[in-house]
C-alpha cells in the first residue's frame, strides 16, 4: 500500500499527505498517542526512503480516540494509519 502512496506523490509533485496514526481503544491514552503517532511515523520513514520529500508527509496521532464504526468496542483493525492525499 505504501507504493500506491509513493506512485501518488510522484505523480502529483505539488501534493502532500496526512498520515494520521490510530491505535485501539484499550489502555493508556497517553502511550496510545505515542504508539499511533510511531505507527505513522514509519509510513513516512518508509515513503522518505523512496525518495519523497518529507516536508510533503505530515503525521497526525490520534492515538484510539477515532474507532472505525464497525470497531466502536476495540479491535485489532483500529490500529491503522489512513492517507489523506492533499492535491495542491
Amino acid at each position: 500500500n505504501i507504493r500506491y502512496i509513493r506512485d501518488y506523490l510522484s505523480t502529483y509533485p505539488t501534493a502532500v499527505v496526512n498520515l494520521y496514526g490510530h491505535t485501539d481503544i484499550y489502555g493508556n491514552k497517553i502511550k496510545n498517542r505515542n504508539l499511533a503517532r510511531e505507527r505513522a511515523m514509519a509510513v513516512k520513514r518508509e515513503l522518505v526512503r523512496y525518495g519523497i520529500n518529507s516536508r510533503r508527509i505530515v503525521v497526525y496521532s490520534l492515538g484510539g480516540e477515532h474507532p472505525l464504526p464497525e470497531y466502536k468496542q476495540g479491535g485489532s483493525a483500529n490500529r491503522r494509519v489512513e492517507v489523506e492525499p492533499i492535491c495542491k
